[in-house]
């Protein structure tokens, strides 16, 4: 039987999504790379679009919040 696949980061435990939103915020890893690790940590499957869809996400929510924006939305 195929493993679950993740659709949305946001759903991880948090202490895997911390390192994730590290790991992207690094720019030391590559989207496969970091798929990779979510499904060796938490045993389900992951795309590397659903992992490119939150760095995108979270990139923009840090360069608001660097920048001093409000932010909209919390995706």
């Amino acid at each position: 039987m195929a493993n679950k696949p993740l659709t949305d980061i946001r759903s991880l435990d948090p202490t895997i999504r911390a390192e994730v939103d590290r790991m992207i915020l690094s720019y030391e890893y590559t989207y496969r790379e970091i798929a990779d690790y979510i499904s060796e940590k938490s045993g389900l499957t992951v795309k590397q679009m659903i992992v490119c869809i939150h760095a995108r996400n979270l990139c923009r929510r840090e360069e608001e919040r660097q920048n001093g924006k409000p932010q909209s939305r919390q995706n």
